[in-house]
């Protein structure tokens, strides 16, 4: 399920980057995105989808070494189990790693 959940994000990254590469490109850090994909600024606090995970996005603009001057999209899941510990209490993550080519001043939607 985390790896699905991973994948809804990049995909939901794709198509905003298609819609709207301005805003797209300006976010830069970290964001809380819950199952109705909205991009909440910071880290998340708490259980966001289905009860039972939290995903986050981090973006990285300009990202040289990794996506050769493009924005690099980090989709994390995280979750808990009876394995983790009081100070992890999500230790369990599944991650998806994506680049994205500067698309602002195209003039056009992907």
């Amino acid at each position: 399920m985390a790896s699905r959940h991973a994948q809804e994000g990049m995909e939901y990254m794709r198509y905003l980057r298609n819609i709207n590469a301005t805003s797209f490109e300006s976010r830069n850090g970290i964001y809380c995105m819950g199952e109705d994909n909205v991009l909440n600024i910071g880290p998340c606090l708490a259980v966001n989808i289905d009860n039972a995970y939290k995903r986050e996005t981090e973006f990285t603009q300009d990202s040289v070494v990794e996506c050769n001057g493009g924005t690099q999209v980090v989709i994390s899941v995280y979750w808990a189990s009876g394995k983790c510990g009081s100070s992890d209490r999500f230790c369990h993550k599944s991650q998806l790693i994506s680049c994205f080519a500067k698309q602002s001043g195209q003039g056009t939607a992907l």
